[in-house]
C-alpha cells in the first residue's frame, strides 16, 4: 500500500536530549506508533534552543546510534536519519550557530529545519534569505503555529526560497478548528511542502489520520507529495524541484 511507505521529517524520539522521549521505553513506543502509522523513513530532529536544549552534537549522535540499535533489536523495520530542529531568536542567530558547529542539518544535506517563537515576530523571509547567502536551505517548521504570519506573508516566505512544513496534529484539529482551517488553507494554496508529526512522548501520533484527511480533500497526488515524495530530496540528498 502507498500509505505504508510514508516519510516523517520532524520528530523528537532520541532519549533524553530534549523534551521528547524521557527513556528508552518511550522511544520504542513512539517508533512503534510511527511504524503502525505507515512510516518507512523517519528523521529524528531533537531541539537546539539556546539556554534550553543544548545537547552536544556528540551526545545527539550517540543517542541516535543507540536508537538505531534498539529499533533493530525490537524488530521495528523503519529507516532512521538524523537532523535537528533549530530555534531562531534573531536574524543573525543561524550563522552564529552554524559557525559554532552546534547544529545538525537534515540527513547531512544543506537543508535545515528551523523554528521561531509562536508570538514574538521575526522577519522569517530575511532569515531564509540569509541562509541562502550561506548556501543553506530552510525548511520552516510548523508555520501554522506562528500567530503573526498571514497567508500573504507565508507566500512571501515561500517566494524567498523556503520550504514549508505543517504538523499532522494541526490538520486533524488537535489545536482547534481555527488552526485546522489555517493549515488546510496553506495546503490548498500550494504553500506546503511537507507534513510531519513533530511527535513528542506526550503527544498523539496523528500521521495516518492526517494522511487520510488530505487524501479525501485533495487527492492522492497531493497526499503523496506532502507525506512522502517531497521528502526524497532529504533521503536521497538530491536537489528539490
Amino acid at each position: 500500500m502507498e500509505r505504508d511507505n510514508l516519510v516523517d521529517i520532524h520528530s523528537h524520539i532520541i532519549t533524553k536530549v530534549d523534551d521528547g522521549s524521557e527513556n528508552i521505553e518511550a522511544s520504542i513506543y513512539l517508533l512503534r506508533l510511527a511504524k503502525n502509522a505507515g512510516i518507512k523513513d523517519l528523521i529524528l530532529t531533537p531541539h537546539f534552543r539556546r539556554g534550553m536544549f543544548e545537547a552536544s552534537v556528540d551526545k545527539i549522535k550517540e543517542g541516535f546510534s543507540e536508537l538505531q540499535k534498539i529499533a533493530k533489536e525490537n524488530n521495528i523495520d523503519i529507516n532512521l536519519y538524523l537532523g535537528q530542529e533549530i530555534y531562531i531568536r534573531r536574524v543573525g542567530s543561524f550563522k552564529e550557530y552554524l559557525e559554532s558547529g552546534k547544529v545538525i542539518p537534515l540527513n547531512d544535506t544543506n537543508y535545515y529545519l528551523i523554528e521561531f517563537s509562536y508570538d514574538s515576530e521575526i522577519d522569517i523571509s530575511e532569515v531564509v534569505y540569509n541562509l541562502k547567502l550561506l548556501k543553506k536551505k530552510a525548511i520552516i517548521a510548523h508555520i501554522e503555529k506562528y500567530n503573526y504570519i498571514t497567508l500573504k506573508e507565508a507566500e512571501e516566505i515561500k517566494a524567498t526560497g523556503a520550504l514549508i512544513q505543517v504538523n499532522a496534529s494541526s490538520i486533524v484539529g488537535r489545536y482547534g478548528f481555527g488552526m485546522k482551517r489555517k493549515t488546510l488553507k496553506y495546503i490548498k494554496e500550494g504553500l506546503v511542502d511537507f507534513v510531519a508529526s513533530d511527535c513528542h512522548a506526550t503527544r498523539e501520533y496523528d500521521y495516518d489520520k492526517a494522511y487520510n484527511l488530505i487524501l479525501r480533500k485533495f487527492g492522492s497526488s497531493v497526499a503523496l507529495k506532502l507525506f512522502k515524495d517531497n521528502a526524497k530530496v532529504l533521503l536521497e540528498k538530491s536537489d528539490y524541484e
